[in-house]
Formats: structure tokens, sequence, C-alpha cells
């Protein structure tokens, strides 16, 4: 059997998945942009990892605050008014505020007062921390920053981490919703693409013009419209078109004739759904490299449908 159909169909269902993928990262992206997700992670790990640190504020208003923690140094926020917590700090811009509230840049500045300065911390865990990367830099200032940039960088590898499997539940419900909501069940679109040629025919189509997806972490409503329309604009025949509509007084008199094509295939769809919902669940970059393999093998094999090699012909002569 010719592998073109086959891998037709293998480059159709993987558009599908990569379409809903790339719904599903806006979708995402979106509801972390409007929670301030990633800003508020970093706030409260900043906190965390400097309680006991605090930096001395500019002369103001007499009664106001001399001090601040250094989460609220004015190299880690973000001093715009009206402008949310910031996603993303460099290690070198921490180091530096750790250091401001150490003493670090007075002109008398020594190892030794950093390290008195370390003994005043109230959080014992960062105190421990700090006095031991003291330790380990001698009299070297920029030592001791660099052991607090890989500590900062540490923390963030696990802040990451956090985030990732945050982000990974959140897009497998999300997949899972829009898997419904387009009746993309795997094994429907499968039998799709296998029996109606024109159908696979027009998805490879598209998928060989199909270019790189620029997925954008502030994303908006317009961004979720945009994708949602990609994936309705397929060639493929997803959604509910061919199911009769629910007539609701049917509960009341006992005729959900209509019903009956929804039943039969509620096991398998679910089934199907699920199955999608798991695929798109792997992320657009996957879908898109994967897409690409496919198409780059399609054009550099033999055409389906095309003639049989020569040796191929006399061997069924």
């Amino acid at each position: 059997m010719s592998l073109g159909p086959a891998l037709d169909d293998a480059i159709g269902l993987v558009l599908v998945y990569l379409m809903l993928s790339i719904l599903v990262t806006t979708i995402s992206e979106a509801i972390s942009a409007f929670l301030n997700k990633r800003g508020k992670d970093l706030y409260a790990a900043l906190i965390n990892l400097t309680e006991g640190i605090v930096y001395t504020l500019p002369a103001s208003a007499p009664g106001a605050p001399t001090t601040a923690p250094i989460a609220d140094h004015a190299l880690i926020q973000n001093n715009t008014p009206g402008v949310r917590l910031p996603s993303y700090v460099s290690s070198r811009n921490f180091a530096l505020a750790v250091l401001d509230g150490l003493g670090g840049f007075s002109p008398t500045a020594t190892m030794a007062s950093i390290q008195d300065s370390i003994g005043l911390i109230s959080n014992p865990a960062v105190k421990q921390a700090l006095l031991v990367f003291a330790k380990k830099s001698g009299q070297e200032l920029a030592v001791f920053q660099a052991h607090i940039e890989g500590w900062f960088n540490d923390a963030m590898d696990r802040l990451s981490g956090d985030y990732k499997r945050w982000s990974q539940a959140i897009s497998l419900a999300i997949a899972l919703c829009a898997a419904v909501l387009f009746n993309a069940n795997t094994f429907s679109i499968v039998n799709t693409l296998w029996t109606d040629a024109h159908v696979r025919d027009a998805m490879v189509t598209v998928a060989t013009k199909q270019t790189a997806p620029t997925l954008n972490q502030t994303a908006t409503f317009k961004d979720i419209q945009q994708a949602g329309t990609s994936v309705a604009k397929l060639p493929l025949p997803l959604g509910w078109k061919n199911f009769p509509p629910f007539q609701p007084s049917c509960l009341t008199n006992n005729d959900c004739v209509n019903l009956i094509p929804y039943l039969k295939q509620a096991p398998s769809a679910l089934i199907g759904w699920l199955f999608t919902a798991f695929a798109v669940s792997l992320g657009a970059p996957f879908w898109f490299d994967t897409l690409q393999k496919l198409v780059n093998v399609r054009s550099t094999g033999p055409k389906p449908g095309g003639k049989k090699s020569a040796s191929a012909t006399g061997s069924m002569s």
C-alpha cells in the first residue's frame, strides 16, 4: 500500500493539532496576562528570597517610610505609575539591589562590613545563604556578586518549573474545552481525512503554506478571535453541523429522537476529545516542528498516485 494517503492523513491531523495548539496557547497566555501570573509569582519569589533585607529609600516627606524590601528596589520594580509587576528581572540587577541593601556601595564597604550587615538579617535561611557566599568569596566583592547572581538564577529555574506545571494544567483544561467546542474528535478527523481525498488534499495544501506560529505572552481577545477563526477556516468539517439541533421541548413530550446520534457516538467521541486534548497540550512549537518534518518527507518522496518505478513495474509483470 502506498504511504501517500497515510502520510497526507498524518499531515492533516498534525495541522489540526497545530492550529488548536495555537488557540490554546493564546488563551492560556491571555489568562496569564490578565492574572499577571508571572509578575505575581516573581514578586512572591523575590520576597521569599530576600526576606529580612531592606534598602534605604531616598529622603522624602517627614514620617514617610525610610526603608523598603529589596523586592521593591528600583532596579527590580518597574516604577512607572500604573504599570504592573514585572515578569522578568535580570540576575545582575537583583544582585546589585541586594548589594545595595547590604551596604555594598558605601565608599568604606568591605566584605567584613557586608558580613556584619548579613548578620542583621532576620530570616535565618537568607542569612545562612548569604554568609556562605560571603565566606566563599574571600575579599572579592565581584565574586560575592557572582554568587548572588547564581543564587537568583537557581531560584528562577525553580520558579519557571512551577509556572510550567501551572501552564500545562491550564492548557490541558483549555485543550479539552476546545476539542469539545470544535468537536475535534481525533478518530473522526482521521476517518474523514482517509475517506475524503478532496479534504485531505486541501489540508495538505494549507499545511505546506503554514508558517511558524508567533506566540505572544501578552495575548488579547483579538488574538484569541484570530486563532479561533484560523481553526474554523480549516478545510475540514469540524464542529456540530452534522448533528440535528437539540430541541428542549423533547424533554417534556418524550420525543428526543434527535438525541440518538449524540448518544451513539458519546463514548468514542469522549475518547477522541481526550486524545485530541492531550495531543494539543504538547504545544504549538512541537506540532509545527512535526508538521515541517512530515511536509519535507512528502516533498522529497514520490508523489502520491504518481508513476511506479521501473523496478516496481517489472516485478509485477
